[in-house]
């Protein structure tokens, strides 16, 4: 009934108008599959690529242009007004979180014969475009321009390899297949990862083609837990007016319960900013179709929005702090070319396409701070009084990151900071969400005198009922500081900030493009950690010697506590015992639960680091016992655990002896 209802309406599209303020289109469409894509039988590419440094600029060149002079305008206020709200934040050096592990996106080579590895970095495309997806199962997979890496944190070695060993990655035009018949010629761009951590499954999106004839969105979803399994794939058309006039920019997703929601951009190619930019637009897809791999996604597009005749523009998804949510999906927005405003929207998709009854509303709010289009960050070559135009590209000031906790989003996004005329970040908390009180906004500016900080993410690492507190990821660079990558922790109990944490510093200035601003994102990877309550993984942008750029990531913890979860945790049962202890072979975790559920152990170490992870089990009402053969393990302290809806059913630390 579902599909028939589907084709019906696809007959037209239908206006809206909800009051005099907001208005936009819906229509039906179909997502066909193009192939199940199976890394196990790709084959190492030589992935030959002839391109110019200078990416296409996010929303067409001409919007480059009049960004410059926009940015002019901001460090003409911020001469003017030297204002910021960055002294009122209340900082506590106590909130500074703690790195657990790190790593490059690295190529591994075994070298023959010997027990050693030739290690190389990877440098991407300009810009990098970074993003990350964490799974239960330590997988790690991160994307840059123009291709898939993943790396197995547990085994601490390369996810997809070739047959000598050493580190495979996938291209772009492998995962697409002949949709993409010439990666050389339509260069596709701008990956996003996204972990769905309910169904245990990874989402890529990615985009290809620049103009209306060949622009399209790549989607694959993966059939298990394991990227190394097929993955379904899946296109949708660039330019889906079907006019022949625009193509598709800067993607970015976020899932609720039952859907996929990913926004894009269309551009107007060839004509000046004010016209070249026609609307950002919200894809809504079902998730199980997908991960079935049915011939055709129910989608549905949305489109046309705008407020008092005019666009609202640059929709960042709002994902769920804990779990996804639903079946409402929120997006946020602002005013993000402009020099400085207080304006935000709240757009909200109310109810699923199964329902049949979605809408979308768009509601305004007024934040108490105001934020700006960024100065572009300095670096060590960047001529003083250049940073509007030179340095490391910020582009404007649209959210790149937002997450709902209850009724309150918490979004950030690029901002000028009005006191140093520096990039900063631009943190508000906008609360009374899916209430029937209005709106309220607060802004924060984060910013200092002897840092730039730009392309930005923000992730709640909590469970829901431990650490109220917020990690929010950043590049960073200024004259004496290379290019590197940070993070801040937000208290939302105390409001209160730790200090800005140097995660990675670059080891040199970043010169790709000669005589030209250099590309710094223009995305930021973080996900917290699902299995770990108070972990994030970041992936962002850092300066190699060679004066490239590549990306890193980090294992961030917000305290010790948090890693081993010793203080005082929420546990479900008060009967529980491992023996024998020490440990020589044969081990067992007796426990006892009230109600039928589902148990997922692992072992870390006494760094944190899973060392062996024994997946998910079913435990039945009362008591219940799980073992395994500990010769594996070498000699030294662990802890077990056994974690369910993210409460500790057991926990202990056990010795394994010689």
């Amino acid at each position: 009934m579902r599909r028939l209802l589907f084709i019906l309406l696809a007959i037209t599209t239908h206006q809206f108008a909800i009051s005099q303020e907001v208005t936009y289109t819906v229509k039906p469409f179909s997502g066909k599959k193009i192939q199940t894509f199976d890394p196990s039988t790709a084959e190492e590419s030589y992935m030959p690529k002839m391109e110019s440094l200078e990416s296409p600029y996010p929303s067409g060149n001409s919007y480059r242009l009049f960004l410059k002079d926009q940015k002019k305008k901001g460090s003409a206020i911020a001469k003017q007004e030297n204002k910021s709200s960055r002294s009122s934040l209340n900082t506590n050096s106590s909130l500074n979180p703690i790195i657990q592990q790190e790593l490059g996106m690295k190529r591994i080579v075994p070298v023959p014969n010997q027990d050693t590895s030739y290690v190389f970095d990877y440098s991407g495309g300009t810009p990098l475009d970074n993003t990350i997806a964490f799974g239960k199962n330590g997988i790690l997979l991160a994307s840059v321009n123009s291709f898939l890496w993943g790396y197995d944190t547990f085994s601490d070695s390369s996810l997809f390899k070739n047959a000598d060993g050493s580190t495979r990655i996938i291209s772009f035009g492998q995962f697409a297949d002949t949709l993409i018949p010439d990666p050389n010629s339509s260069f596709p761009f701008d990956p996003k990862l996204i972990y769905d951590h309910i169904n245990e499954r990874y989402i890529y999106v990615f985009l290809d083609g620049r103009g209306p004839s060949d622009s399209q969105c790549i989607i694959g979803f993966s059939t298990t837990s394991d990227p190394r399994d097929p993955w379904n794939v899946y296109s949708l058309p660039g330019d889906p007016r079907g006019l022949g006039a625009n193509w598709t920019d800067y993607p970015a997703i976020a899932i609720t319960e039952d859907e996929l929601f990913f926004t894009v951009n269309m551009i107007i190619p060839n004509v000046s900013w004010q016209e070249g930019f026609d609307g950002t637009v919200i894809w809504q897809i079902e998730l199980e179709d997908g991960y079935n791999g049915e011939a055709d996604l129910d989608v549905q597009l949305w489109d046309n929005i705008a407020f008092n005749n005019e666009y609202v523009r640059y929709l960042c998804p709002v994902e769920g702090a804990v779990d996804p949510e639903g079946p409402n999906a929120y997006f946020v927005s602002n005013r993000p070319w402009d020099a400085q405003n207080d304006t935000l929207f709240v757009v909200e998709v109310t109810n699923t396409i199964a329902s049949g009854q979605a809408s979308l509303n768009v509601t305004p709010v007024k934040s108490n701070v105001t934020y700006g289009i960024p100065p572009n960050g300095k670096q060590a070559n960047t001529p003083a009084g250049t940073e509007d135009s030179l340095g490391l590209q910020t582009n404007d000031a649209r959210f790149l990151g937002a997450v709902l906790n209850g009724n309150t989003i918490h979004a950030v996004g690029n901002t000028r900071d009005f006191t140093s005329n520096n990039a900063g970040v631009y943190h508000a908390t906008i609360t009374n969400v899916g209430t029937s009180s209005a709106l309220s906004a607060v802004g924060h500016v984060i910013a200092t005198d002897t840092l730039d900080l730009g392309y930005l993410k923000i992730a709640y690492p909590s469970n829901g009922t431990q650490y109220n507190q917020y990690v929010i990821g950043f590049n960073h660079t200024f004259t004496d500081v290379n290019a590197g990558i940070s993070c801040i922790v937000y208290d939302a109990d105390n409001d209160e900030y730790s200090e800005i944490y140097r995660l990675k510093d670059g080891l040199n200035y970043v010169d790709r493009m000669s005589g030209a601003y250099e590309r710094w994102g223009d995305y930021f990877g973080i996900q917290n950690i699902h299995y770990a309550p108070g972990r994030v993984w970041t992936g962002g942008f850092y300066g190699l010697a060679n004066r490239s750029s590549s990306t890193w990531f980090n294992d961030v913890s917000l305290n010790d506590s948090t890693l081993l979860n010793t203080e005082s945790p929420k546990t479900e049962i008060n009967d529980s015992k491992v023996y024998p202890n020490p440990v020589y072979d044969l081990f067992y975790a007796d426990f006892v639960v009230e109600k039928e559920q589902v148990v997922h152990v692992y072992v870390v170490d006494m760094n944190g680091k899973t060392v062996v992870d024994f997946g998910s089990r079913n435990a039945q009402v009362g008591r219940n016992r799980f073992s395994f053969n500990s010769n594996k393990l070498p000699a030294g302290f662990y802890i077990i655990n056994g974690i369910s809806n993210n409460q500790v059913v057991f926990q202990e630390k056990i010795v394994r002896s010689e």
